[in-house]
């Protein structure tokens, strides 16, 4: 992965959207997908969402070495919301605007997160059916409006990229960039 010239050596990760569109539980893998479908309804607005993993010394040769979750976004980072300093993020802006690799990768992930999306099992669950048949609200339809109210609000994008509590939040999973120098 590319390694700033001040030293900084990162990554890219969509595993956390990933992921919780995996999650077997209906109500948060809901809010997933209400969440990345308002928050993210194209390629460019991924990437601004994309998580910036990072490498500590002494574990081993990137891209092989663990990687870290730094607790920022590519948005974070670009708009001034992190510890970077200013050539180090219009060095990332730099990146991601001129390397070819960045945005295939981009364009698999947006492809992998839409495929979780419409191929996932919460759509013919309890939650999305209707309990009853007439214009009563029943309990279902108040849980969806309570997801759907949530994952609107613009803290939903950053709810999922946060480490999942008893998960590892530093743990290799699918969606990662690493492109070797």
């Amino acid at each position: 992965m590319p390694q700033l010239m001040s030293g900084r050596h990162i990554c890219f990760s969509a595993s956390p959207y990933l992921d919780a569109l995996a999650i077997k539980d209906d109500a948060p893998c809901y809010f997933a997908i209400v969440a990345l479908r308002t928050h993210v309804p194209s390629i460019e607005h991924l990437v601004n969402h994309i998580v910036i993993g990072y490498f500590r010394d002494g574990e081993g040769t990137p891209p092989d070495a663990p990687n870290y979750h730094s607790g920022y976004c590519i948005g974070d980072v670009l708009e001034g919301r992190s510890d970077w300093t200013e050539s180090e993020r219009n060095e990332l802006r730099e990146f991601i605007e001129s390397e070819p690799r960045f945005r295939s990768w981009l364009e698999v992930q947006y492809g992998d997160i839409d495929i979780a999306i419409r191929e996932n099992t919460v759509w013919s669950s309890p939650l999305l059916q209707d309990e009853a048949e007439n214009d009563e609200n029943t309990a279902n339809t108040l849980m969806r409006a309570v997801i759907q109210r949530s994952a609107t609000d613009t803290g939903s994008m950053a709810q999922l990229r946060n480490p999942r509590p008893g998960g590892h939040p530093n743990s290799p999973s699918r969606g990662h960039l690493k492109i070797p120098q």
